[in-house]
């Protein structure tokens, strides 16, 4: 019955895939190989369609290997945002963003890591498709405080008439327990 079970939802995985031609799929790619070496942001413009394309579905790849000199030993929380404007600005005149967290990451203990050591994580968006459009700034956000990991973040936007439609995005929590 197990087998029966795991076998129908690889089919039902592999089906949905097949729905989508090669020309209804758009990548776009913000990180590449981004080097997590110390605590704190590491921003990324990217450009992605304006809200006149409609998208059924939308993927988030998130790749993380080692880089060149080796993995962190630690483990440490990562963080994705998309860094919304909020028409306002601060005390120096620059525009406040409001951070919308996407994904959250714990990186393994991987000190002992080969250096070709990767691993890809596939994270359904689809409801964030309201802020991924125009110019959208990502942010990932490392924890660490040793060199830590390199990470690749790829979108995948696939045109269609969406299931439902997200009417809006709001933050409602933020932090730790």
């Amino acid at each position: 019955m197990k087998r029966i079970l795991t076998l129908s939802f690889a089919f039902i995985l592999f089906s949905i895939n097949l729905f989508a031609s090669s020309g209804d799929t758009l990548t776009i790619r913000v990180h590449n190989r981004t080097h997590m070496n110390y605590y704190g942001s590491f921003d990324q413009k990217a450009k992605f369609p304006s809200g006149d394309t409609s998208f059924r579905k939308a993927w988030l790849y998130f790749t993380i290997g080692c880089p060149d000199n080796g993995c962190s030993q630690w483990d440490y929380t990562t963080k994705i945002f998309i860094r919304r404007p909020t028409g306002k600005l601060d005390t120096l005149g620059k525009e406040i963003k409001e951070d919308v967290e996407l994904a959250r990451y714990i990186t393994p203990y991987a000190g002992g890591s080969q250096k070709d050591f990767s691993r890809l994580f596939r994270m359904d968006v689809t409801d964030y498709l309201p802020l991924l459009k125009d110019s959208v700034e990502i942010r990932l956000f490392y924890e660490g405080y040793s060199d830590g990991f390199a990470v690749t973040t790829d979108f995948q936007l696939i045109k269609g008439t969406p299931t439902r439609k997200s009417i809006a995005v709001e933050n409602v929590y933020s932090g730790y327990f």
